[in-house]
């Protein structure tokens, strides 16, 4: 794809081709193609490519390797990465939607030999061939770029969680941008994403090295470090907070927690905007444990405890009440 393209969201251009988009979304997808010839001709290609591997828009379960043989002898013989799709496919959609999504990853990394795993539409969980357990956070993507007898190296762009197989012989890397974590065998989360100014490493079990800009910082269970690519600064820190795993665990917990801070973690984990009309609620304690719960679940339980009344405009939740 050309960096000068306009970008638009794959699972989008997945439904448009599967003929499964709203007519709001194939007014979308059209504005797109008719902005740039370039954009025309990459959904013109990607539409030919959708055809010849031979899919059809049914329900079945795709064989992803097969699929991927017949894109590959269609394109020129340039070296690619092997794309792994990390998505799981909801049941309303077809195998041509699948299979778009997998044409689609490679369309965007085109330049390496590496394999490469790609979190499309929700976090999910793969184990890499030296037996590391890794859990990719929407929107992030995993390059293996060394995976030998003498070195373990991924590249990391977005968030993960990984439970690296102990090998002594075998440092464990990860290129996070400015940042690199070396380990032997650990528990821990890594998010990177290349848009934030702000890198964290959270350890759960085990020891994790991590260097950045000429400093260095080694971290053990229950400790954290947060690097800042504006003042190039690594500092580390303790922390028992769990809640940044909600992504991959689906739980929050509240222990004597301010309502203001209880609001801006909803506000990140559940990616809405919620807001407390009343300041006084700012400093109303929350303790409890929500499990798999809905944001409309979790805002039934604050209202009930303070009783409060919700005000809600599509992703917009305002909070009023008198206070606690």
């Amino acid at each position: 794809m050309n960096a000068e393209q306009q970008p638009i969201d794959y699972a989008l251009l997945a439904s448009y081709l599967a003929g499964e988009a709203t007519a709001e979304q194939q007014q979308e997808v059209e504005a797109w193609r008719d902005a740039d010839p370039a954009n025309a001709e990459e959904l013109e290609k990607l539409g030919r490519l959708w055809w010849e591997a031979g899919t059809a828009a049914v329900e079945a379960t795709v064989d992803v390797d097969a699929a991927w043989q017949k894109v590959q002898a269609r394109t020129i013989g340039e070296p690619m990465a092997k794309v792994i799709p990390l998505w799981r496919k909801p049941a309303v959609w077809s195998v041509a939607a699948s299979l778009l999504l997998l044409l689609m990853a490679w369309w965007a990394w085109p330049e390496t030999a590496n394999e490469v795993l790609v979190a499309q539409n929700q976090a999910v969980n793969t184990t890499l061939d030296d037996g590391s357990a890794v859990s990719l956070n929407v929107g992030s993507k995993l390059e293996i770029t060394e995976m030998n007898e003498g070195l373990r190296q991924v590249k990391l762009e977005g968030e993960a969680y990984f439970e690296v197989a102990p090998d002594q012989a075998r440092p464990f890397v990860i290129d996070a941008g400015p940042m690199e974590v070396k380990v032997l065998g650990t528990s821990f989360e890594v998010e990177a994403f290349p848009a934030s100014d702000s890198l964290f490493v959270a350890v759960v079990s085990g020891r994790v090295q991590v260097d950045a800009y000429g400093q260095q910082v080694v971290l053990s269970a229950g400790q954290r470090a947060q690097l800042s690519r504006t003042t190039e600064k690594l500092l580390q820190s303790n922390t028992t907070d769990t809640n940044t795993l909600f992504w991959k665990t689906g739980t929050l917990v509240f222990s004597r927690t301010e309502l203001a801070q209880v609001v801006k973690v909803l506000n990140k984990c559940y990616k809405v905007d919620i807001q407390l009309a009343n300041p006084t609620l700012k400093t109303c304690s929350v303790t409890s444990t929500f499990s798999h719960k809905t944001i409309d679940e979790v805002l039934e339980v604050l209202t009930a405890l303070f009783d409060l009344e919700v005000a809600q405009q599509q992703n917009q939740y305002i909070l009023t009440g008198d206070g606690c």
